[in-house]
């Protein structure tokens, strides 16, 4: 009988009918990735899996020669005592089969008890070799009971070979396959007493145990400088031991190249040899081994040196340190006359210099001083009247734009549009004013409309809104530009409200008894800003939402504020609002609309509705986010 496994698949072969033809009987498949097999001593298959734990399949005792094969499996896994791991690896270890977990790290032994599989969990991980490692890659007994692994560390994912010999003490022996490359041993296969065959996915690998102890891994041997050269000429070679140079203990040399290469005296895998080195006099500390054996140093400064090597055989073992001294020569220009004559030179060269260009200073002084006086008057007056003229040139400049639009203009000449999501825009409107007109002094009428648009103006400061322009009796403002904030639809209410108080308490009734009443209203969303033309410029704001706060304006009434409900509901906590219903309004159909009846009481002062109280300011700078502000 054989079982033969894939990834997906179970089958028997039963060549004792037909060695040609065997007869296949399949195994109930488990849907899972099938990663291992081995036999118990009783002959029931064990199988691995990724994630799933171990099955065991077993013949039904039922069954007759002359019927089908039935298996019976039962499942091994973490409702068992068994981790849960991406993949199990089956080992068969002194009768019973051991479990190696790749992820989590154990090892269990299967075993048969009253006719029943149990697992439990070996008590290794106190020994140093597995806290260091992560899984056992693979394991294997000989006849003798010496056992021969590959594990694999928990940090490097570094693969090594150990040996364990039989006994009761734990000795864990890698250093006779330090040589062997870190790949994955598939299969290990003692044979005899000396020899140990290793499978991988390259090829097969021969150990023999009488040839590696017929010698010491640890025995002394040399490191050898074989060759120095300067400049690409060979200063030292180890064939004849001559010095081309000179023939002291300490070699002397003028700035260059000079080159070192070594070997070691060891002749086993001499491939994997490695060399480590240190400059005495240059380099801290010795450098890293690696499988370099030639060190080459580019215009040393002067100096004495002693360039020292050992070799690192392939097991650990480090070789003799082999030397070299030598100098560097200090250049002539590093000389002590060489030194003080360029002191002597530099500074007669330098006494010379300075006697010219004090000569030349002095005349050019006295020149400039009489241009200088001649031309501090009248620059001192240009300058004077540059100032004059560009302080009202700024002044015209920000009475007509705002402070950074008008900084961006200075700067480039031009202003970019910018897109703004979140704006509101506030509308007035004085009611009756074609009829306050006909009965009013037109100069008269001049001055009232400058005073009422010049408090406006005040109030749009004082609430950071922005003026857009005036068209007529009516006066445009915007909250949000050109600096964004989070407080623009309360600033326009309150603005709105200080606006409405100004007329009914300064401007109520004038001298002609004719009563001055003011509409306004509110609107907020998103638009376009800039700055219009050429010539007669000024910064102005466009889109529905523009248009919709002047519709609202339109459809209130005297004395009231009027607001669209985007407005509303960036307000609805601070003051009291009357709903209207649905108004028509001109190209939007009917749209929501509300009066703003007064600050809630709670957050005025007196509960007048009127002027709000600190609680309202505390909950008003709640909204204020100084990361959000567009400076």
């Amino acid at each position: 009988f054989v079982y033969v496994m894939s990834e997906d698949s179970i089958k028997l072969l039963d060549f004792s009918e037909n060695i040609f033809k065997p007869k296949v009987t399949v195994l109930p498949n488990l849907d899972k990735r099938n990663t291992s097999a081995k036999l118990t001593k009783d002959n029931d298959l064990v199988v691995s899996t990724a994630l799933s734990g171990i099955y065991i399949f077993h013949t039904d005792s039922s069954f007759t020669e002359s019927d089908t094969i039935i298996y019976n499996y039962e499942n091994i896994n973490k409702n068992n005592g068994l981790s849960v791991t991406e993949h199990y690896s089956l080992f068969n270890f002194q009768d019973k089969i051991l479990i190696s977990t790749k992820t989590a790290r154990g090892l269990y032994f299967l075993e048969k008890r009253n006719n029943k599989y149990v697992v439990f969990k070996l008590k290794c991980d106190n020994l140093p070799i597995f806290q260091m490692s992560g899984f056992v890659n693979n394991l294997t007994e000989d006849k003798n009971g010496n056992i021969w692994l590959q594990l694999v560390s928990k940090r490097y994912g570094r693969k090594k070979l150990y040996y364990i010999a039989q006994g009761k003490q734990l000795k864990f022996i890698s250093k006779p396959f330090s040589s062997f490359p870190e790949l994955d041993y598939h299969s290990i296969f003692p044979e005899g007493d000396s020899l140990v065959w290793l499978g991988t996915d390259d090829g097969l690998y021969q150990f023999n145990w009488k040839i590696s102890k017929s010698f010491s891994l640890d025995k002394g041997f040399s490191t050898v400088i074989n060759k120095v050269s300067f400049n690409d000429k060979t200063v030292k070679h180890i064939i004849s031991e001559q010095i081309i140079e000179n023939e002291q203990n300490t070699h002397s040399f003028k700035k260059g190249n000079i080159r070192f290469d070594f070997s070691a005296g060891y002749y086993i895998n001499e491939r994997k040899i490695k060399y480590s080195y240190i400059l005495e006099g240059y380099d801290k500390k010795w450098s890293a081994p690696s499988f370099e054996n030639h060190k080459e140093y580019t215009n040393l400064p002067h100096g004495l040196y002693t360039f020292k090597v050992k070799a690192i055989n392939p097991f650990g073992a480090v070789g003799n340190v082999d030397e070299f001294s030598f100098e560097i020569l200090t250049p002539w220009y590093y000389s002590f006359w060489a030194i003080f004559g360029g002191i002597i030179l530099l500074s007669l060269l330098v006494y010379a210099i300075v006697k010219y260009s004090n000569r030349r200073l002095i005349k050019a002084k006295i020149r400039l001083e009489n241009i200088i006086q001649s031309r501090t008057a009248e620059v001192h007056d240009q300058k004077k009247a540059i100032e004059l003229e560009k302080e009202k040139a700024d002044k015209l400049l920000l009475n007509i734009l705002p402070v950074r639009i008008a900084a961006e203009l200075k700067a480039t000449g031009h202003c970019k549009t910018e897109f703004y999501e979140s704006v509101t825009v506030l509308f007035t409107d004085m009611c009756g004013f074609t009829q306050i007109a006909e009965i009013t002094d037109p100069d008269e009428l001049v001055l009232k409309l400058d005073a009422i648009f010049t408090q406006f103006d005040e109030i749009c400061s004082r609430n950071k809104l922005e003026k857009i322009k005036t068209i007529g009796d009516s006066h445009m403002s915007a909250g949000g530009i050109p600096v964004r904030n989070n407080t623009h639809a309360i600033d326009a209410v309150l603005a709105a409200m200080e606006m409405q108080q100004y007329i009914e308490r300064k401007v109520n009734v004038d001298a002609n008894n004719v009563a001055w009443k003011l509409r306004i209203g509110i609107n907020t969303g998103e638009l376009t800003a800039g700055v219009v033309g050429k010539k007669k410029f000024a910064f102005d704001i466009w889109g529905d939402t523009v248009n919709t706060a002047s519709r609202l304006q339109d459809a209130g009434e005297p004395s009231k504020i009027n607001i669209s409900t985007s407005t509303a509901s960036l307000v609805s906590d601070f003051f009291e609002l009357k709903y209207r219903g649905k108004r028509p309004i001109k190209h939007k159909g009917e749209v929501d609309m509300f009066f703003v009846e007064g600050i809630k009481p709670e957050l005025s002062i007196n509960n007048e509705m009127i002027k709000p109280n600190k609680y309202f300011w505390e909950k008003y700078y709640e909204l204020v986010e100084l990361k959000q502000l567009d400076f």
